[in-house]
């Protein structure tokens, strides 16, 4: 089949008459087998559930919402657990570094290095990142592991994986449902936001004066300052007890007296 067209050239007066021959094209079908995509095990991971390490502040409360509208102006807020605490986590693509709060690392006594890039947050030098962490975190029973994280002094949350981790882990983000999922150990793992992170409110106090020594160890790591109570008798009530010694009997009788001599 064959028909006319014009070709006009940039400062041509006359176009040129053109022949065009369609042309069939034919793909060829290959005689091997297709091998689809291999099938993963996918693990939809829920955040981690217990008493969150305390945050002084709360600056990420989701806006209150029927439905899934909450997700269209929530960032993605979860649970981890690092070093047995469960801990707020944050992912934010648009942060450049993974960050770890300072307050966090003082807590679990995490180990921390010089940074090999030191730099300022603000230009006026307001806040500098000297220190970096190695974090070891794990979200579900499958789900376990490692990040570099810079160390800076926040109360909204406290651990944040930003671009680093989503390059080094192949992240994708699916945008409407803000889902993060990615291949750990041959297992898909779908990490699936929190509506509400808010601390679990704390259990009543107990009745106990006396600890065991291990929950006083927790107890002195956590809270970091600790302050010991030693009580010594006064002189002076101890000279009143040698003075009145035959007022008070060593032993005492296992009976009561009678009423008639009270």
């Amino acid at each position: 089949m064959k028909w006319d067209t014009y070709e006009y050239k940039k400062g041509s007066q006359y176009g040129k008459r053109l022949f065009v021959e369609a042309v069939e094209l034919i793909q060829e079908e290959d005689d091997e087998d297709y091998e689809g995509e291999p099938v993963y095990d996918e693990e939809i991971v829920n955040g981690d559930e217990a008493p969150l390490l305390v945050v002084r502040s709360v600056c990420l409360t989701p806006r209150s919402s029927e439905g899934d509208d909450w997700l269209r102006n929530n960032i993605f807020q979860y649970t981890c657990t690092i070093e047995g605490k469960v801990c707020k986590l944050v992912i934010d693509s648009g942060s450049c570094e993974n960050v770890v709060s300072e307050e966090a690392v003082k807590k679990l006594s995490l180990k921390t290095k010089t940074h090999p890039n030191l730099y300022k947050l603000k230009k006026d030098g307001e806040i500098s990142v000297t220190q970096r962490s190695l974090v070891p975190f794990s979200i579900g029973a499958k789900y376990k592991d490692k990040a570099w994280c810079d160390v800076i002094t926040m109360d909204a949350f406290h651990l944040l994986l930003g671009r680093p981790w989503q390059f080094d882990r192949h992240v994708v983000h699916d945008g409407k449902h803000n889902t993060y999922s990615f291949m750990m150990n041959n297992n898909k793992i779908i990490l699936i936001p929190s509506k509400d992170v808010s601390p679990k409110p704390p259990p009543p106090p107990s009745k106990k004066n006396l600890l065991a020594q291990k929950e006083f160890m927790s107890e002195a790591v956590e809270n970091g300052v600790t302050y010991i109570l030693m009580v010594k008798t006064s002189v002076a009530k101890h000279e009143a007890q040698e003075e009145y010694v035959d007022v008070f009997p060593k032993e005492l009788p296992k009976e009561l007296p009678p009423l008639s001599g009270i």
